[in-house]
This record gives C-alpha cells, structure tokens and sequence, in this order.
C-alpha cells in the first residue's frame, strides 16, 4: 500500500515537472522572439539601453508561464488550462504592448533619469491599436495551444525516448513562438527600425567623413542631414526615440555624439533635419 502511495505521488510529481517545464519553456520562448532580436538590433544600432525590455518582460513572461504550466496540469481540466494559459498569453501581450512606453519611461527614470526627462513616450491611439491586435492574435493561438496541452504533456509523459520527450514539447512552444514574432512585429519595430536606419546614415557619414566611403548620390540627401552639422562624427554616439506620431510616420531622435544632443526629424524612416537638441 506504502509502494503504491509512493508511486501514485512520484507519478504526480513527476507530472507537475512536465508541466512547469512546458510553461516555463513557453514563457522563455515568447520573452526570447518578442524581445531579443529587438535587443539585439538596438544594440547594433547603438540605441540608449538596448536590452532594457528583454531584461523587463523575459522573466514576467517566464515566470507566469511556469505558474500557468504548473496550474493547469495540477487541475487536469480543460477549462483550467485554457484559463490559465489564455488568461497568462493576454496578460504578455498586454506587457508587448506596453513596454515600449510608459514602462521603459519608468524604468528610464530609475536607470538613467537624466535621458528620462528629455523624452516622451505616451501610450497613444496608434499604440492601443497595435496592443489590441497583439492581444487578439495571442488569445486565439493560446486557445489553440489549450487544446493540445493536456495531450502534448501527456505524450511527453510517456516517451520512453528523448526524441519522443522533446517533440511534443517543441509542438507546444511553436503556439507562443508564433505570438513572439507577433508582439514584436507590432510593438517593437515602429521605434527599432527608425533607430536602424539613422544609425545606418551616421556609419555612413562617418566613413564619407573620415575619406574611406564617397558619398552616393542615391543617399546624398539623408548623410548630409549628419553631415550638416559640422562636427565630427567620428566619436561614439547613441540613439533614441524621443517622440512620435500615432501612425509612427514622423519621429523624432534624440543622438548623442560624445556628450552633446542633437535632434533629427524623420518622415517615415528617413530624417529630414538634425539640429543641436535644445531643451
């Protein structure tokens, strides 16, 4: 009777590993595809702290993941599941959603509180859209992801190979990598792809500068908007948004070469004017 207790309660646990290792490997993944290769193209791009939403939204989504993962096998209902998961996969995207705004303001104002005060970054029309669709998209694929959980963990279970262990689990994770690529498509791009393209123009005019690039006819107009600063941009710089529109067309960055600010105007995701930032 001790033996057969002991093995029900192994069996159990055993179970309730399964399923925090199913949450908390979801969690990673979507905190990985929504928020690390914006990290890494800000970086790239020399943007102001370019890991500060991975940093923020990779181990919330982690750790709510693993606690979803972990009530819904414990319950064994679908209803449970679904709740837990659907509940979980809108809670991220509403985290998606918002990051790029009054939570990196916030953040800014701890961590470097000089930068904070000169940007703005409010939560407008053009972002509750963006959000809105993201929470969407990631309701329907987290239902999705609810039905086959149970059945996922269970054939996982009771693999008696690696192979037969892992599929079932890469199966599951593809749902939220799919939301990821979402949250970072609506979320993240309209700040990273500006920054990309006017970090693109300063190495530019930096080598046009310095004599080891001629200055091409088809971006003559966008270099010299650098160029016509007069100074010398061969010394390290550093990008950010510091306003925007609600359709995210015209922007403006905020750059800093050495220790002095400048602003650059763009029109979609190319500037038209830089000057001397002046508070």
């Amino acid at each position: 009777m001790k033996k057969s207790s002991s093995s029900i309660n192994g069996r159990k646990t055993r179970k309730w590993l399964y399923g925090l290792a199913f949450g908390f490997t979801a969690g990673l993944v979507f905190g990985c595809i929504t928020w690390m290769p914006d990290a890494i193209s800000l970086t790239q791009s020399h943007s102001v702290l370019p890991w500060l939403k991975f940093l923020i939204g990779t181990p919330v989504s982690i750790l709510l993941f693993s606690l979803a993962g972990i009530f819904a096998i414990h319950k064994d209902s679908l209803p449970i599941t679904m709740l837990c998961f659907v509940t979980t996969a809108i809670f991220v995207a509403l985290i998606a959603g918002h990051l790029p705004y009054e939570i990196t303001s916030r953040a800014m104002q701890v961590v470097d509180p000089s930068l904070s005060k000169m940007i703005s970054l409010p939560f407008h029309e053009g972002a509750v859209t963006r959000t809105v669709l993201t929470v969407i998209i990631n309701f329907v694929v987290a239902v999705f992801a609810s039905l086959f959980f149970d059945y996922l963990v269970s054939q996982s279970y009771l693999s008696d190979s690696i192979i037969g262990t892992i599929i079932p689990l890469i199966i599951f994770i593809l749902f939220f990598a799919l939301n990821g690529i979402v949250a970072n498509d609506l979320n993240n791009k309209p700040f990273t792809v500006p920054i990309e393209k006017m970090s693109s123009l300063i190495i530019q005019a930096q080598d046009i500068q310095s004599g080891r690039l001629q200055l091409q006819p088809e971006f003559q107009t966008w270099v010299n908007t650098v160029l016509n600063l007069n100074i010398n941009v061969q010394v390290p710089f550093r990008i950010f948004v510091e306003r925007y529109d609600t359709a995210f067309v015209q922007l403006q960055l905020l750059i800093q070469f050495d220790r002095t600010w400048y602003r650059c105007f763009m029109m979609g995701d190319q500037p038209f004017y830089c000057a001397q930032y002046k508070s």
